[in-house]
């Protein structure tokens, strides 16, 4: 019987760049859950701020927005808008709890997804390997408790929001094919931005719907979260959507660690010990994965 052969490639300087987005975007649901606006003003504000900051950091590193990068970022951009407004939403809706563990889910879609559109196989154990740190990254967010009652609301919105992340994340994928990674970035920002803001009046809201210790948490949620945004557009080109989408899901792990540190929420043994067999199993899909040295995805600038 031949040896199973694995395809899923990454660079080392792609895997660093998708670890730092994983850390920076674990942090999003505490963030919002600190911050004291609806969840609409909060996209708002968080899309304008991040937007104009990526044009001005894309003209002042010498880049120029061509109409081919716009109209590159038009389609992720709406999926963007779409799940920033679902998850934000959920949030509003369901705990911490069941929208984390719901999104942690798209690398499922990923997977399916990735062979079809761009030729990328995933091997048996590795397969495996995903539904074990799948399943551990479910023990770490609900090992805390079950949440104390069922919202179905939530849990739809939390729905719709992981098909929207997984949709942005394989059309980002394919822009990236021809566009460089911070003017792309800065275009599906501000598409995603025009795109909720007649979305925000039409629900009856305005941004001035927001209390003054509001604007700190803009700012967080534009920057922190944001800079992954730009550290996984540029990776795409380094690293296959089938392997980051399993990595980005231990971002749970994450949030439970800033709950604890922000939120002053406990950790209990089972979800130490789910986080430690889900890094082990998400090591190990790295460590299958990764390309010898001679034989990048490309060369990396």
């Amino acid at each position: 019987m031949a040896a199973e052969t694995t395809t899923s490639r990454a660079s080392a300087p792609g895997l660093v760049a998708v670890g730092i987005a994983t850390v920076a975007w674990g942090f999003s649901a505490v963030l919002v859950e600190l911050t004291p606006a609806s969840a609409l003003v909060i996209v708002f504000w968080r899309l304008w701020i991040a937007g104009v900051l990526l044009v001005a950091l894309s003209a002042l590193t010498g880049r120029r927005i061509t109409w081919a990068v716009w109209k590159a970022g038009i389609v992720p951009g709406i999926f963007l808008c779409a799940d920033m407004t679902l998850f934000f939403s959920a949030l509003r809706h369901a705990s911490v709890a069941e929208v984390t563990i719901i999104n942690a889910l798209q690398p499922a879609v990923v997977i399916l997804a990735a062979r079809p559109l761009f030729g990328e196989r995933v091997g048996r154990s590795t397969g495996a390997l995903t539904i074990v740190a799948l399943a551990a990254v479910s023990l770490v967010v609900l090992g805390g408790g079950l949440p104390s009652s069922h919202h179905l609301t939530g849990d739809l919105l939390a729905a719709g929001s992981m098909l929207a992340w997984a949709g942005y994340w394989l059309a980002s994928k394919h822009a990236r094919e021809h566009v460089e990674a911070l003017g792309f970035t800065a275009a599906v920002t501000v598409a995603a931005a025009v795109v909720v803001t007649p979305i925000l009046f039409i629900a009856g809201q305005t941004p001035a719907h927001a209390k003054a210790g509001a604007w700190i948490w803009f700012v967080l949620l534009a920057v922190v979260p944001g800079s992954g945004h730009v550290l996984l557009n540029w990776a795409h080109r380094f690293v296959d959507v089938s392997l980051s989408s399993v990595i980005v899901a231990a971002n749970p792990i994450v949030a439970v660690i800033g709950a604890v540190a922000l939120l002053h929420q406990h950790v209990r043994a089972t979800q130490v010990a789910g986080g430690a067999v889900a890094l082990a199993a998400i090591g190990l899909i790295v460590w299958r994965s990764r390309l010898p040295a001679s034989s990048p995805l490309e060369p990396t600038p």
